[in-house]
């Protein structure tokens, strides 16, 4: 790889020739995914599906069907370094979750055979690169309008103000509404809250207040020109003739350009070479496991096939890149809240509630360890797993982990979810356990930051809940996690430069049961930082980590001999 490849490392509408991709390298590399699932090495399975809106209705499931997979038993050894391990836990599907799955599979099969397009089979791409570019605009107004302010402030606003429109959603039942742009109003409490954080930072309370109005008005003119966008191309079928998405294979990360008529140079969009095969793994799992023989889609994609696989990864890669402030592809600013835990966390827990399967409550296709897990956009990321938004099951037995991204709203509803999962699996006598991890808020909030004070209320409502079993607090740069932007990087971890809680929430007849001798002990080695391994590894690999380094000035990208303290992660989860 030449320097120059190297510098431009993350690029959106980059001006590269699609004719570098060979189509021989594309066939390579999914010959190599066979191979890997004929070896046993790539699961295959099952994933919950939710609705869609072109195909044949289907109802939303208040509760997740889980059951523990017969892997999954006491003797099986975890790979925790594994981005995705489907041994963990088997989904089952629900029958309108199976017609969902295979009414795809058959509009996929039609209009490779036939030419014929379902209305909706893929996602709006234009639609996508529309909200990018309108949330890139509103972060970067407040970003330079307050010097002070980092981009978790951006995106606790975003997510807050957004949960809060959908709370009222009366108000906006004749409103044009988008999947992540609000029609956010000042006296949001979101919005006030940033007005807090505006002015904590050393903006006047009055000049505060005029950029959050301001702010509102952007935000809520960018909703009608998304939505107006989204309709102009909401029966326009994707992906034209002549138009094609070629994968470009580098060192480590691999290019996908959209080549098509419409741009005047190939779009690219570029992700790690481990989450596009991760990606593909859980694309496949949840389109074949439950699917007829028939109605498979075949190991190794190809043309209209692998186009619309492509497809959905860039629209997928767009959606959580607006979710983090519309910085993340380009500059690798935010993404902090979209940050993991070990998978030797996951293992921990499997080893010591045994007693049902497990959920991942918020995660995405490009961070999620377990194949079942509630995610923000369950009409996109059901092609990889996604059981639908946390906030819309109920779930009353297993084990349940809950690192949601830490902003006050989010706390708030995901504190009421728990105690109604809780009071169910009560009501029915089952056993059922939340290990939830939030940054720690300390005793005396007065002198904390005003992030922490206003999760205070949801933090003291778990911790005091007479469902709590355990409070554990891992102290700051003596632990880690994943970051946000593992999809983007060669590197994936950080430590910790906050306190960190884990929070178990039990029900009454897991309470029954102690916990396991040591418990405390295996979490903390779990959740120990891998930041520092990880360097090690890279210098006895022989990267040159200087080289590196000048590589990420240029593209905005986080070494790994970074220090957490950045934009991208900084005030995230936990």
């Amino acid at each position: 790889m030449t320097k120059k490849r190297r510098s431009n490392n993350l690029q959106v509408g980059l001006s590269v020739s699609a004719k570098r991709a060979a189509a021989g390298d594309v066939e390579d590399c999914l010959a190599e995914l066979e191979q890997l699932q004929n070896a046993g090495l790539a699961p295959a399975g099952a994933a919950v599906a939710v609705n869609a809106a072109s195909l044949p209705a289907v109802k939303r499931s208040k509760l997740v069907h889980l059951e523990a997979s017969p892997a999954s038993s006491d003797n099986t050894k975890i790979n925790a370094n594994l981005l995705w391990d489907v041994t963990l836990t088997k989904p089952r599907l629900t029958k309108d979750a199976m017609e969902r799955t295979q009414a795809w599979n058959n509009s996929l099969h039609l209009w490779i055979t036939q030419g014929t397009y379902t209305p909706g089979l893929l996602p709006s791409f234009e639609t996508e690169v529309a909200r990018h570019f309108q949330v890139e605009k509103l972060s970067k107004y407040l970003l330079e309008t307050c010097r002070g302010l980092k981009m978790p402030a951006f995106e606790r606003w975003l997510l807050d103000a957004k949960l809060e429109e959908k709370q009222r959603a009366k108000d906006f039942a004749h409103a044009a509404t988008d999947a992540i742009l609000p029609n956010a109003q000042p006296n949001y409490k979101a919005c006030q809250r940033l007005v807090e954080e505006m002015v904590e930072s050393g903006l006047d309370q009055k000049v505060a207040s005029k950029y959050m109005k301001e702010l509102c008005r952007l935000a809520t003119t960018a909703v009608t020109e998304v939505v107006s966008q989204s309709r102009r191309y909401a029966h326009k079928i994707p992906l034209h003739k002549g138009d094609k998405i070629e994968l470009e294979k580098h060192d480590k990360i691999y290019s996908l350009l959209y080549a098509s008529k419409r741009y005047k140079k190939p779009f690219c969009i570029r992700l790690a070479k481990t989450h596009y095969e991760k990606l593909h793994q859980m694309f496949l799992h949840t389109h074949n496991h439950h699917s007829q023989a028939s109605n498979k889609l075949p190991s190794v994609l190809r043309g209209k096939a692998l186009h619309a696989f492509h497809y959905i990864i860039m629209t997928v890669l767009l959606r959580y890149s607006s979710l983090s402030g519309g910085q993340l592809l380009l500059e690798m600013r935010g993404g902090g809240m979209q940050g993991a835990i070990h998978g030797q966390v996951f293992e921990v827990l499997r080893k010591s509630f045994s007693e049902g399967p497990m959920l991942e409550c918020f995660a995405s296709p490009l961070n999620a360890y377990l194949p079942s897990f509630g995610s923000a956009f369950p009409e996109i990321d059901w092609h990889f797993g996604s059981v639908g938004d946390f906030a819309q099951q109920t779930v009353s037995s297993g084990c349940c982990e809950a690192n949601p991204p830490f902003t006050p709203g989010i706390m708030h509803a995901m504190a009421e979810q728990i105690e109604e999962c809780l009071a169910e699996a009560n009501r029915k006598h089952k056993t059922l356990t939340f290990a939830v991890i939030v940054p720690t808020v300390p005793d005396d909030v007065t002198k904390a930051a005003c992030a922490k004070r206003f999760a205070a209320t949801p933090f003291r409502r778990m911790t005091a809940s007479a469902s709590c079993r355990h409070h554990l607090v891992l102290a700051a740069r003596e632990h880690g996690y994943i970051a946000g932007a593992q999809h983007l990087k060669t590197t994936r971890y950080k430590y910790s430069i906050f306190d960190t809680s884990l929070i178990m929430l039990q029900s009454d007849e897991s309470l029954k049961v102690p916990l396991p001798d040591g418990f405390e002990e295996r979490i903390r080695e779990a959740f120990q930082s891998r930041h520092l391994s990880e360097v090690g590894k890279l210098k006895k690999q022989d990267i040159s980590l200087t080289e590196s380094m000048n590589d990420d000035e240029s593209t905005g990208n986080a070494s790994a001999t970074d220090s957490p303290d950045d934009d991208s992660d900084n005030d995230g989860k936990g």
